[in-house]
């Protein structure tokens, strides 16, 4: 642990659990700020700006640059080629397994208030181009609010976001994103905050979960949206019914 690592050597490293308590160790010889600067980077993503870790940690860029310092020095992150005046230094994680590592060092709590207030940020700083590049991010972040601490504008603005956010996982084969996405979703929309939309969300996390497997699970979700339908809305609800009946 005393010497720094090479990129090659964290790179091309075999994920091990020795490996994994090496790298653990390899924090823990790092300041305290560092690893506190470490895990609010790490929810940020393997990938990451200074310009966002600095609004992130509340800190001032020359504090986040006396932080980084260290984790650089030891390999622990790396310098990518492109940068932008703008964003300041984009970095990463040289292993992936650093930044679980670094992810484990923080509280809960305070892990799911940062997930938070940087998928606030994301929604309200970047432009719709940008937040459809950045869609699954966004909404990754979004997803740790709890009901309770939004108004029902919020609960459909982040729900219809974290609907497309679905649509575009199924679209892409990603089938088990696409179901967390609408789990989300159906945990923030109510039947009395948006009627259309929480039937939208509940029979495509239904039509999801046939396709998962889960069928027992869509089934009872259709029972709900049952009671809530209008004719229509029954008639192709009845659809996806006899489409469950397959499978089982």
């Amino acid at each position: 642990t005393g010497q720094p690592l090479t990129p090659s050597s964290v790179t091309n490293a075999p994920l091990t659990q020795d490996f994994a308590s090496f790298l653990t160790a390899e924090l823990q010889q790092v300041p305290e700020v560092s690893r506190r600067i470490a895990t609010v980077a790490a929810l940020l993503g393997s990938f990451f700006r200074t310009s966002e870790l600095t609004r992130l940690s509340n800190k001032s860029a020359d504090d986040v640059r006396i932080a980084l310092a260290p984790l650089l020095q030891r390999g622990l992150l790396v310098r990518n080629q492109a940068s932008d005046a703008s964003e300041g230094q984009h970095l990463h994680f040289a292993h992936e397994a650093i930044r679980s590592a670094a992810k484990k060092l923080g509280d809960a709590e305070e892990q799911r208030r940062l997930h938070c207030q940087q998928g606030s940020l994301l929604l309200e700083g970047l432009s719709p181009e940008a937040l459809r590049e950045r869609l699954f991010e966004v909404a990754h972040h979004l997803s740790h609010l709890r009901r309770d601490e939004l108004s029902v504008a919020e609960r459909v603005r982040i729900g219809e976001l974290q609907l497309e956010a679905a649509q575009h996982a199924a679209d892409a084969g990603a089938r088990e994103l696409s179901v967390d996405q609408l789990r989300s979703a159906e945990e923030i929309v109510s039947w009395e905050d948006a009627a259309v939309l929480a039937m939208q969300i509940r029979r495509e996390l239904a039509e999801a979960l046939i396709l998962t497997a889960n069928v027992d699970e869509a089934w009872a979700l259709l029972d709900e949206a049952q009671r809530h339908a209008d004719a229509a809305e029954k008639i192709d609800l009845q659809r996806l019914r006899l489409a469950i009946a397959v499978y089982k």
